[in-house]
């Protein structure tokens, strides 16, 4: 099961049994005493209330609060606004992390990104990434975000770049 269908059944569970309120205040209480993880399991239940923009808000904020470094950072953002249907903000993130790591000195350091259902036991901090995948991961999206804008020359021009980073070429 993973962390987000967990969160979605206990909050349910909470909620028909009358005890939304007290799961709300025990949540908060231990983010203000400094569990920042704490925030993501709060917007998911802002979204199981129908709250998106404060869920939004709290992914937001818990990325602050992390300290990440400025590429981790950018592709958390871009992951949330690409999640919460914000596609200009998460081309704008996704743009920023491409040129995060096309800068030759990131070259080396580990990557703290989380897949989309982050089990809340794994301590990704320690756990090194070589970059390449991250670009490989980036310009798939960017190209999506591109199309669905109607930027046509953006995803033509990202999808000659991924095609020439597998060896392919056009012609």
């Amino acid at each position: 099961m993973s962390r987000l269908e967990f969160i979605r059944l206990a909050y349910g569970a909470l909620k028909t049994n009358g005890h939304e309120a007290e799961l709300i205040k025990g949540l908060t209480d231990r983010i203000a005493a400094g569990q920042n993880r704490l925030r993501r399991v709060l917007a998911q239940v802002r979204l199981q209330q129908g709250q998106s923009d404060a869920a939004l808000q709290l992914e937001l904020d818990y990325i602050t609060a992390g300290n990440f470094d400025p590429l981790n950072t950018a592709l958390r953002r871009g992951r949330v606004f690409d999640s919460t249907l914000k596609p200009q903000e998460a081309v704008r993130e996704y743009e920023s992390a491409l040129a995060l790591l096309q800068d030759k000195a990131l070259k080396g350091n580990p990557l703290n990104v989380p897949d989309q259902a982050e089990p809340d036991d794994v301590d990704r901090s320690r756990q090194a990434h070589p970059l390449q995948p991250a670009k490989q991961n980036v310009l798939p999206q960017l190209e999506r975000l591109y199309t669905a804008l109607g930027r046509t020359n953006e995803s033509l021009a990202v999808a000659r770049q991924m095609m020439s980073s597998t060896g392919h070429s056009y012609g």
